[in-house]
């Protein structure tokens, strides 16, 4: 095909994708009690399922509630239309993964087809896993911290709507994009720009960045809930040093 054939396909597939997602986006909006009350707020109810597997471990929890308000005339408004969109992104990248994939794949041969298809799946699963992660595991343990903080016992936590959401959101969105990347890294690799015995041989320090990354990522000081969420990001590194074998032999 020549350059505007493609472009042409580009077109459709950006199309189709924005149909798509405005379609899941307006079952978002129309259900804003299930995914407002029951998913997003839900968070900073004490008895949230995180809380209590952390207090069962021995991991003592504050209480998480706070007030949150509106400041702006048209704040929920505009919330609102934002976190769905969102959500229906979120919601719907397994269909924008499918309509990539229709973009890309007149230009691959057969055997290249079929080893990204399989890749395609477990971007999916590394993607939801990330959402999922973040939302029972980063989310909650940022909210009881920062919640619980204070420098004065004058002054209340009371935070903003559109802050407070956004922010869970960006959070969680966020995560399922740090989960792919042991696809990144197969990725650098099939380009050569990194060397696999690298990888090998830079364990001890990749563990330390690791720590680091936990360290920010987390506010808590317990090390206790930095070790939760250093450990999913040493898997995924793991997880990219078998991508990169199971690369090598394919």
């Amino acid at each position: 095909m020549n350059f505007f054939d493609h472009l042409d396909i580009l077109r459709w597939s950006l199309i189709r994708s924005l149909i798509f997602i405005s379609i899941i986006m307006l079952i978002v909006f129309f259900n804003n009690d299930l995914f407002f009350n029951k998913i997003l707020l839900y968070i900073n109810d004490p008895n949230f399922w995180t809380y209590k597997q952390l207090n069962y471990i021995g991991i003592k929890t504050h209480n998480v509630k706070f007030n949150i308000i509106n400041t702006h005339l048209f704040g929920q408004v505009s919330l609102h239309i934002y976190t769905s969109f969102v959500i229906s992104f979120i919601i719907s990248f397994p269909y924008i993964i499918r309509e990539i994939w229709i973009f890309i794949k007149p230009a691959l041969n057969h055997n290249e087809i079929k080893l990204i298809r399989n890749y395609l799946f477990i971007a999916i699963f590394l993607f939801y896993l990330g959402i999922t992660f973040g939302y029972y595991i980063l989310v909650p343990i940022t909210i009881s911290f920062l919640s619980t903080y204070i420098v004065s016992n004058s002054i209340a936590n009371t935070y903003v709507v559109t802050n407070y959401i956004s922010t869970i959101i960006k959070m969680i969105l966020l995560n399922g994009l740090i989960f792919e990347i042991p696809l990144l890294v197969l990725f650098v690799l099939k380009l050569n720009l990194i060397d696999i015995n690298l990888i090998y041989k830079s364990r001890k320090y990749i563990i330390v960045l690791i720590l680091i990354l936990s360290a920010i990522i987390t506010p808590s000081p317990d090390v206790v809930t930095q070790i939760i969420v250093a450990i999913p990001l040493y898997i995924l590194y793991e997880i990219s040093i078998l991508v990169c074998i199971y690369s090598k032999k394919y």
